[in-house]
């Protein structure tokens, strides 16, 4: 019996999927916050590259639920291993009432700097929840993962009409 085909099935269909759907998650989200949110111009207050999950624990912990972090920056070759920039953003609310809200905004040199004016998108019901309103920053990492999603869709699917044989 032939198992090449069922282990590629489960390869690009067991990832696709999964990927495909965790876009379409963040994409429905970011259109809610686009479609219910407020817009405000802020200003950078802080620059951090640190480890990604920063602002999620800081989100749980407004909400009153305890964090614990077991995985701590790791020590490599006389450096702490850092990976996503998290930005911290003041504004004032459409109250006037003046918020902050931190967003990891990437990795690598990224464009933003502390000082630097940007436009916002937040949640009027929960503030500190802001997506920088350029098209990179919204729609950039879903449009790019997606992508890689769908493609291991089609090549699953393709595979299994039988479109791409197997020997």
């Amino acid at each position: 019996m032939n198992w090449a085909l069922p282990i590629l099935l489960l390869v690009f269909l067991g990832a696709g999927v999964p990927i495909f759907l965790g876009t379409l998650v963040h994409v429905f989200r970011t259109h809610r916050i686009l479609r219910k949110g407020a817009h405000a111009e802020g200003i950078i207050v802080e620059a951090e590259q640190g480890k990604k999950g920063r602002v999620d624990r800081e989100r749980l912990r407004a909400k009153g639920y305890k964090v614990f972090v077991l995985n701590q920056p790791t020590d490599w070759g006389g450096g702490t291993v850092k990976f996503i920039w998290t930005l911290t953003i003041e504004f004032e609310d459409a109250t006037g009432a003046r918020q902050q809200g931190t967003i990891d905004a990437g990795a690598g040199k990224i464009p933003y700097e502390v000082g630097q004016r940007v436009s916002i998108w937040y949640d009027p019901k929960q503030p500190s929840a802001i997506r920088i309103d350029s098209f990179a920053e919204l729609w950039g990492g879903p449009l790019l993962v997606g992508v890689f999603g769908a493609s291991f869709i089609v090549m699953g699917l393709l595979l299994w009409s039988g479109a791409i044989p197997l020997g």
